[in-house]
């Protein structure tokens, strides 16, 4: 069980995404993500998740589909990238629950739907 979350969401526009343009974004996000989370006592269960959020009108569909993929998990570091097509509102985002804490993944699921949906 997880008793501390950081939770960061890095937004970013671009004129059209490409499957390089959101690894990068991603990578760079997860990178801040990593720097400035704060650390707690050892006993405390703390992990951080970061939210490359990058909103386009055009989006390839190779970007979409790595991003549908199963999101990079760093120790106690969740990546989940977000593309929202801004031609037509819509989000795309891993959907499945998997591993050993799907209670993360419901989490990161959850928090796309109530804070991205409609941005």
């Amino acid at each position: 069980m997880t008793n501390q979350m950081n939770v960061f969401v890095i937004m970013g526009t671009a004129e059209r995404v490409s499957r390089d343009t959101v690894h990068t974004f991603s990578e760079m996000a997860l990178d801040y993500a990593r720097k400035n989370r704060k650390e707690f006592h050892r006993t405390v269960k703390s992990v951080a998740a970061c939210y490359p959020l990058l909103i386009s009108p055009s989006i390839e569909d190779e970007a979409r589909k790595w991003v549908l993929q199963k999101p990079c998990n760093h120790f106690r570091l969740f990546g989940f990238p977000v593309l929202l097509d801004s031609l037509n509102n819509s989000l795309f985002f891993y959907r499945k629950t998997v591993g050993r804490e799907p209670t993360h993944y419901r989490f990161l699921q959850d928090f796309v739907q109530k804070y991205f949906v409609g941005v």
